[in-house]
């Protein structure tokens, strides 16, 4: 595995790590503080991110209608 590889999945993992914190914070705070609307858009959006580059890492189809 080549150095640009490596450097290339650990910004992955990084983008995946960056994603699910937002996704636990929000989850936390679901209903307790903010707008429960946005904090669900929130959720949905970065676990779509999240499967997103799961899909790109094994190289499997965009999921149904993306």
């Amino acid at each position: 595995m080549s150095q640009e590889t490596i450097a290339q999945l650990g910004k992955v993992v990084e983008d995946i790590a960056e994603s699910m914190t937002k996704v636990a914070t929000n989850i936390a705070l679901l209903g307790v503080e903010g707008n429960a609307d946005e904090q669900m858009r929130i959720i949905t959006e970065e676990n779509n991110k999240v499967l997103d580059r799961i899909r790109v890492l094994y190289n499997l189809p965009p999921a149904p209608g993306r």
